[in-house]
């Protein structure tokens, strides 16, 4: 009995083998056994994945101990920073501009702990145990400052209020500098400059007095600055039960927030050592002073999220509300009234879902947020649920669990004038790199996973992304020596660590290769695939003498469909012997496709010679006498020359 049977999507991406049965399931017919080194196209397609150009060649590094930072300076200028120990090189327009000292060892940046965010020209970095510092340009491009902020006021908390039993009083009540603080008890120290007391107000129904500590004397004195007079009761000494006394939330002692965003005008900090469950707002439009003031609705906001358990802040982010991700649950801050974060109206901090995240920051894309579930074994879907006013979290991994591997960087890849997809891409910790296309409106949810180079024992490290473009530090081992590539995603190349050279004239020697020294290279000369060659001091001689040469490591797409299964008059054929009379390929500005291992010719017999340049070229190919009589039948497609590819959808005869 014959069938037809056609696939023409594979738009839920790679299915994880223990699913290879599952084809009761409707995604089943638009996913397949194996997407390597190939991406979904937001048609449906699968396309050979992006190239990678090499930058250069990072020098006196330990293994594994460096972050890569982007820095959109504005629309013209922007930098990536590759960050070693106690050194952060910056780069632009891929040459390396400068060195610049900062205070983070090598051992931090192997677990990727700083955090970061941008705004107005000034780049902010943050650690727990490292005061946040600003990054600014002074000359164009070589002028640089990397130190501490100068934060006109820092929040202040009552860390311990030990002080029910002593009794307080001011020299004078109204607003003002100078006046002096006394405790009936020595409990003052240099900690508590900064902090802030506050007591009964000069308004006795809603006011507060509030004064700002400035100075410390002794035990029992401090100097304060009074900025709300206080109720003249404040002249003699009244008990500490009444009252609050508070110190800088963040101190070399108490520690420094560990991440960081701007969000309606305000920066934001989550979590420190000491408070590991708070969030500091900024005061609206200035954005390092945190003073809480008398709560106006430009005042700064200090919010501790609740639940039964410590829940330590590891990310926040910035979309339609304030997200916060923490180790047990994820959370959202918003105003009810839809109005900005403000004092007395924002919401608490409410768990939405209780997944816990891990260190690896989420990415914002098509106004979903996805982060690393905890355990790193999935990536989850944070979003907004319209109809219940609050945010669900989704696996969008579960198909495809083999790929998500305790990821540690992740990116954006957005469209642009040479692909119009937007990606989610995704460093493993065995240096591999997962891609994910989503389009929920057209139930898009596809997985993929690429490697780079098995012969140089290639593997992803780091990513970065800044504007359309995509930066990578690789490491590979070249001429026994293990080195780390900044290397820049290229859909031009279809290689990876690329190198492209013209000339004036044709050339056969192309030198400048040193960083791929002893390896086999993959060779184009004006659009021709020629000979692979080794590369021996830095140089290779090319058979054909060429102008425009493109060199660089070899990768292979493979795509394996999932075994064919078809509800027949019959019943299901999956476990039937069958045979595939006939595959057909529609393929998109292809070249160079083999079907399990037989090339699909792209030139016409009779053409001229000599032939031009190999061009990707669109089609059906009808490949018959394909396959022999076994139940578990599939195909694979796979390219073995760095050409373009991309598969459409297949169509099969089956005999059962």
């Amino acid at each position: 009995m014959a069938f037809l049977l056609n696939q023409n999507s594979f738009a839920h991406g790679e299915f994880a083998n223990r699913l290879i049965a599952r084809n009761d399931l409707d995604i089943y017919h638009k996913a397949a056994w194996r997407l390597r080194n190939l991406v979904v196209i937001p048609q449906g397609g699968a396309k050979k994945r992006f190239g990678t150009k090499y930058i250069d060649t990072l020098v006196g590094l330990t293994e594994n101990q460096y972050m890569l930072i982007p820095f959109e300076y504005d629309e013209a200028d922007k930098y990536v920073l590759i960050l070693t120990d106690l050194n952060m090189a910056i780069y632009h327009n891929d040459v390396k501009v400068v060195d610049i000292t900062t205070p983070y060892p090598g051992t931090i940046l192997e677990n990727l702990e700083l955090k970061y965010t941008s705004y107005h020209q000034t780049l902010i970095i943050v650690h727990e145990d490292y005061e946040p510092r600003e990054l600014l340009r002074t000359v164009p491009h070589t002028g640089w400052t990397f130190d501490p902020i100068s934060f006109k006021n820092l929040p202040t908390y009552d860390f311990d209020r030990n002080y029910d039993t002593i009794n307080f009083n001011l020299s004078a009540v109204a607003v003002g500098d100078g006046a002096t603080l006394t405790a009936s008890s020595a409990i003052f120290t240099a900690e508590y400059v900064g902090g802030m007391f506050i007591g009964l107000g000069e308004d006795k129904i809603s006011g507060y007095g509030i004064a700002r500590i400035t100075g410390y004397t002794d035990t029992t004195h401090v100097t304060v600055s009074i900025i709300s007079k206080f109720d003249s009761s404040y002249t003699s000494p009244q008990s500490g039960k009444n009252l609050q006394l508070s110190i800088p939330a963040w101190s070399a002692i108490k520690g420094w927030p560990r991440t960081a965003t701007f969000f309606e005008s305000r920066l934001i900090f989550g979590g420190s050592k000491a408070l590991p469950e708070a969030v500091f707002m900024s005061v609206t439009f200035d954005k390092y002073n945190f003073d809480t003031g008398r709560g106006y609705s430009d005042n700064a906001i200090i919010l501790e999220i609740g639940g039964d358990h410590l829940s330590t802040i590891r990310n926040i982010v910035s979309s339609n509300a304030l997200q916060i991700f923490t180790t047990k649950g994820e959370f959202a801050a918003f105003n009810p009234t839809g109005q900005p974060l403000q004092p007395g109206l924002v919401a608490f901090p409410k768990q939405q879902t209780g997944n816990g995240c891990e260190n690896t920051q989420p990415q914002v894309l098509n106004n979903q947020t996805f982060y690393i579930k905890k355990g790193g074994k999935g990536v989850m879907n944070f979003i907004f649920v319209e109809g219940s006013s609050a945010y669900q979290s989704l696996e969008v991994s579960v198909v495809s669990p083999h790929l998500i591997v305790n990821p540690i960087d992740s990116a954006v890849l957005r469209g642009s004038l040479t692909d119009d997809a937007n990606y989610l891409l995704i460093i493993n910790s065995d240096g591999t790199l997962a891609s994910y296309q989503t389009l929920m409106e057209e139930k898009v949810s596809a997985w993929t996973l690429s490697d780079t180079n098995k012969f140089t024992n290639g593997k992803f490290k780091r990513i970065a992304s800044i504007g359309d473009d995509i930066y990578f530090l690789v490491q590979r081992e070249i001429a026994g020596d293990r080195l780390t590539y900044l290397e820049k995603l290229d859909w031009e190349f279809y290689t990876d660590s690329s190198i492209e050279k013209n000339y004036v004239t044709p050339t056969t020697l192309i030198s400048g290769l040193d960083h791929l020294e002893g390896e086999t290279v993959s060779v184009t000369g004006d659009g021709y695939i020629l000979a692979d060659k080794t590369v021996e001091e830095g140089e290779i001689t090319i058979d054909i003498a060429s102008i425009n040469v493109k060199i660089g490591l070899l990768f292979e797409p493979l795509l394996r469909t999932l075994p064919i299964a078809i509800d027949t008059p019959i019943g299901n054929i999956a476990y039937s012997k069958k045979k595939i009379f006939t595959v057909y390929v529609d393929y998109y500005d292809s070249v160079g496709i083999y079907i399990n291992n037989e090339v699909i010719p792209f030139r016409t017999f009779g053409e001229d010679f000599p032939y031009p340049p190999p061009t990707g070229q669109t089609g059906i190919y009808e490949h018959i006498n394909f396959g022999e009589w076994i139940a578990r039948q599939y195909i694979e497609i796979t390219q073995h020359d760095p050409l373009p590819m991309t598969i459409l959808g297949l169509g099969y005869k089956i005999e059962v």
